[in-house]
């Protein structure tokens, strides 16, 4: 049964990719993209999602080709041209057939040859070599089938036989091909170093050594000639795939022997085969009629599942010498030999009692059921040998016996003869094996058991008081020691040994260093050499290999057997000489080569890059045609990205990491996406490294991109906030300056006043008193002194109103107006003049010193003026505030006076003087008998 099956492949029905049915080509870029000439035109596939282009209008995908320089050249059924990154990098079909003006005859294959690509078609060939397009048709034929190269020739098939295009560009008729008169060449490619491999509908395969043709014998050729054999490709040296219309794809190997066939009987989704293509892990792509299909393509994996028969999670299986035998959960299957696709597949078999386990033994399979031991003839089950129910298998017996083990007796079975001896067992028990003579026995819940003729033992677990481990799943001989694999809760679980100098199960001292066994969930385990030991536990398959005396473990490179992030497991391992045998949720797998390592190289790549996780701005395909520069607003990226390993691109994992941004890379996922918020400005690099399904990592990937920052971040604002601050500093000086010069105006109004206002009241105290003085002025000293008292009452009333005036403590409306108010009252009523004050309460704002003063001194000025000299009967003053202005009105019915006959005195000119510097407006109204009105208006 070895190796006769396949190994793993999967279906991508049309639905997925979201393309038409039927797929003709395929290629694999230097990215490690994969494409499909598709009914459609072009499908691309990342290994997370498909992208779908058209060639030119409409039409299918005929031919890709992949270049030295990375350009993907594609054909299609009206067009031929390459694929090229558009203005934010995603894929854009660039067409030479309309850049150059030639016929687009459908381009059937591409290759690159002397430094310039060569499009076949049906009238010859078109060569581009980046200067321009050339065509070169054949004389009097047709061109059609596949072609290769060969040394300095490009051998193609044509209607008339082969045809070589040699490097004078010289369409040759080649010598010995005329029995291919008629025929198509669907299969060309280079065999060995020798020889070319070529097949056709008719003539099926045949060698070309440069010289002569050979007919190429295989013991598939019936079968590729009833089902039409349609494409070729070379696996490796020692093993050929051809693609059938109607049988699916058949291996051959370099002898000409028959694989196997992989066709709907063994797995394919159907059996019209377009197109085969080998990537660089060693996939193979199938273009069907209906959909895609990716193959694994080794020896060393084979894998029987649902393809295979087995949908059902197999708990055990057995070899007879020419069948295997498989216990699943919901019955018996055995294996059947299919003779023409030399592949095996399971059949149920109907079996009542319920299956216990199965046996190998003397090379027969036998069946342990709940009511005896069956035993089998071939593919059938034969007669019961033994009848004891509830047995269960002592392993390790040894080779010339089967013993089982009951509550109440061993059994032995040498084939001949039976014999049984007592035991007491009052637990229930789900192993039993030999170790040393000894007979041991493992209760899932309570542990190891040893058993005696009349009593059994338990062995304690060494420094566990609350016996924290769960459950004890399975027990083995590793280097002839016995041990027990289990699991807990935190660090209880993992594999113990039995200590024979205490009887006690400790924790694993001989593997737990260096393969962190302890701590784990292990389920099963099988020594298969002295220098190698299997396990699955903490849900993975793990392989020791003793090094130099050191267990080193590998948990790498078996993740297509187990996959760690799913519920599926492992029920057993069986080691069959240098092969291992699993089974479990999954089927059964064969390992044939447990030593086997991954070897290729797969690139990670980034496939876009969003803004606000919408706004495309990287497609992905070749590097960004400028530096990827955002504003502040669009500091929220999304980046997703995929690795180019298709083995089993469910398990790649990923790690990211925004360089600038991130301090460490992140954990290792299965996300394809990252996305990032409130990005501060600065310059950044987004990287991306993978994993595949062996545990082995690709290329990094990165991209960089900048952020600018906020506006009030930039360089004009930083000159802004420069010249603001200077405009600020400098208007502060300016204030300061007015300030002070301010004051120093103050100072000189002070002087002012004080000298026109008091000085000369002084003088006149001055003139009194020397006047007093003088011998000349006898009979008026009185007068004079009266005068010298007046004098001296009105200099302080001026010092007064001065000091007053420049009181910070008054820069407000509300003590003006009421001063105004009092000072009124009081001179109209010590002249017994009536008066009507109408005088606002409230004027909003502040009042400024040098307005109040002036104000002040005005209105002064205004009311005594009328009180000393108009013989006025009533007074009537209104101060007023309206929009921004404040009016003044001060008018008596005193006699009035004739402006123009009236010297001015220093009363009228010191009023105008004070409008002018608070830059008001002052009216006044007079003439001899009617009365005086002021009015002022001064905006405040």
């Amino acid at each position: 049964m070895a190796g006769q099956g396949f190994s793993f492949h999967f279906y991508y029905p049309p639905e997925e990719y979201g393309g038409h049915v039927q797929n003709w080509t395929a290629e694999q870029d230097t990215n490690g993209f994969i494409y499909f000439g598709n009914g459609d035109g072009l499908l691309i596939f990342d290994g997370i999602d498909w992208k779908n282009i058209h060639i030119g209008e409409t039409g299918r995908g005929t031919s890709i080709y992949s270049s030295t320089d990375g350009r993907v050249y594609v054909s299609g059924q009206s067009d031929f041209g390459f694929i090229k990154p558009d203005s934010v990098n995603n894929i854009e079909y660039h067409s030479l057939s309309k850049e150059y003006g030639k016929r687009a005859l459908p381009q059937f294959e591409t290759h690159e040859w002397n430094n310039a690509i060569y499009f076949r078609h049906l009238d010859g060939i078109n060569k581009y070599d980046d200067d321009e397009l050339r065509s070169f048709p054949i004389p009097d034929d047709t061109l059609f089938g596949y072609s290769v190269i060969a040394g300095d020739s490009l051998i193609l098939g044509s209607r008339k036989g082969m045809v070589s295009f040699n490097q004078k560009e010289v369409f040759k008729r080649i010598k010995g091909s005329s029995f291919l008169k008629g025929d198509v060449i669907y299969v060309a490619f280079q065999k060995d170093e020798k020889e070319y491999l070529f097949g056709s509908s008719q003539n099926l395969l045949f060698t070309y050594d440069g010289n002569t043709f050979q007919k190429f014998e295989t013991k598939a050729d019936q079968y590729l000639q009833e089902n039409q054999i349609y494409d070729g490709i070379k696996i490796h040296e020692d093993l050929f795939a051809f693609a059938t219309l109607y049988g699916g794809v058949v291996f051959i190997d370099g002898e000409g022997e028959m694989v196997k066939i992989f066709n709907e009987n063994t797995g394919l989704a159907n059996n019209m085969v377009y197109d085969l293509y080998l990537d660089k892990e060693k996939n193979l792509w199938i273009g069907l009629q209906k959909g895609i299909q990716k193959l694994l393509i080794t020896d060393n994996l084979i894998h029987y599942g649902e393809h295979s028969g087995l949908n059902d999670v197999v708990l055990n299986i057995s070899f007879s010498e020419n069948y295997t035998w498989v216990h699943t959960i919901f019955g018996l299957f055995v294996s059947r030999y299919l003779e023409q696709e030399k592949v095996i597949l399971f059949d149920p078999v109907d079996f009542e009692p319920s299956i216990t386990s199965l046996i190998t033994w003397r090379n027969r399979s036998y069946i342990l059921a709940e009511d005896g031991l069956y035993q089998t003839s071939d593919n059938q089950i034969g007669d019961r040998i033994l009848d004891f129910p509830h047995m269960v298998q002592v392993e390790e017996a040894g080779d010339d016996q089967l013993q089982f083990l009951t509550p109440e007796r061993i059994i032995a079975y040498k084939g001949a003869t039976v014999s049984t001896s007592p035991v007491n067992i009052d637990i229930n028990f789900s192993q039993a094996m030999r170790w040393k003579e000894e007979l041991y026995i493992r209760n899932k819940s309570n542990g190891l058991y040893k058993v005696l003729k009349e009593r059994i033992v338990q062995f304690p677990v060494e420094n566990d008081q609350d016996l924290g481990i769960s459950f004890f799943n399975t027990m083995g001989i590793i280097e002839n020691s016995l041990f027990v694999g289990t699991e807990g809760e935190g660090e209880n679980g993992g594999l113990y040994v039995l200590q024979e100098e205490n009887n006690r199960l400790s924790r694993n001292h001989l593997f737990d260093k260096n393969t962190n066994l302890n701590g784990r969930q292990v389920m099963s385990f099988s020594q298969c050499s002295e220098s190698q030991i299997w396990f699955y536990a903490n849900k993975k398959i793990i392989k020791l290999v003793k090094i130099e005396g050191v267990w080193t473990p590998d948990d790498s490179s078996f993740g297509l057997i187990k996959n760690e992030s799913t519920s599926d497991t492992i029920e057993g391992i069986k080691c069959m000489g240098d092969s291992v045998w699993f089974w479990g949720t999954k089927g059964i797998f064969y390992l044939k080569n447990p030593d086997f390592t991954y070897n290729s190289k797969f690139k990670s790549n980034i496939t876009s890059v969003f803004i606000d996780r919408d706004s495309l701005v990287f497609g992905g395909y070749g590097k960004p045609k400028s530096e990827l520069i955002f504003p502040y607003k669009d500091n929220e990226l999304r980046f997703t990205y995929a690795a180019a390993s298709y083995i089993d691109p469910d398990r790649n994992r990923c790690q990211v990491k925004l360089e600038g941004f991130d301090q460490n890379w992140s954990n290792w996922t299965s996300e394809t996406q990252k996305d990032y918020t409130n990005i501060p400005e600065g310059e950044y690099s987004f990287l991306i490294r993978s994993k595949n399904v062996y545990d082995v990592e690709g290329s990094t990937a990165s991209i960089s991109f900048s952020i600018l920052p906020p506006w009030y971040r930039t360089w004009w604002a930083y000159l802004l906030y420069t010249v603001t601050i200077a405009g600020i500093l400098y208007t502060a000086y300016k204030i300061r300056v007015n300030q002070l010069l301010r004051v120093e105006r103050i100072r000189n109004d002070i002087a002012i006043d004080l000298h026109d206002e008091v000085s000369a009241t002084l003088s006149s105290i001055s003139y009194f008193a020397e006047a007093i003085q003088s011998d000349k002025v006898k009979k008026d000293k009185d007068r004079f002194v009266k005068l010298i008292a007046n004098s001296a009452g009105d200099a302080k009333e001026k010092i007064t109103d001065i000091v007053w005036a420049i009181n910070p403590e008054h820069d407000d409306w509300q003590a003006f107006l009421s001063k105004c108010r009092r000072y009124a009252s009081d001179l109209l009523e010590s002249k017994g003049i009536k008066y009507s004050l109408k005088i606002d309460e409230y004027i909003p704002g502040k009042l400024d010193m040098q307005l109040r003063q002036h104000l002040w001194l005005i209105f002064k000025e205004m009311v005594t003026n009328a009180a000393r000299h108009s013989d006025a009967k009533q007074l009537d003053v209104i101060m007023n505030y309206e929009d921004g202005v404040l009016k003044l009105v001060v008018q008596d019915d005193g006699k009035g006076m004739n402006i123009d006959k009236v010297k001015k005195g220093n009363g009228l000119v010191n009023i105008q003087k004070r409008v002018d510097l608070i830059e008001g407006e002052i009216t006044l109204k007079t003439s001899e008998g009617f009365g005086t009105r002021w009015i002022l208006k001064v905006s405040v």
